[in-house]
C-alpha cells in the first residue's frame, strides 16, 4: 500500500476501481435475483 498520492501508480489504480466495480455490479444483481426468489415460486 503505498503512502503518497505521488506514489500512486494510476492506471494500476483505475484497474482495480474497475474490476471492483464490476464485481460490485455482479453481487447486486445477482442479490436482487435471489431476494425475489420464494419457496412458493418453486411449487
Amino acid at each position: 500500500m503505498t503512502t503518497s498520492l505521488e506514489e500512486l501508480d494510476y492506471a494500476e489504480a483505475s484497474t482495480e476501481l474497475n474490476q471492483g466495480m464490476i464485481a460490485l455490479e455482479a453481487t447486486q444483481k445477482t442479490f436482487a435475483r435471489v431476494s425475489g426468489i420464494s419457496l412458493f415460486d418453486l411449487i
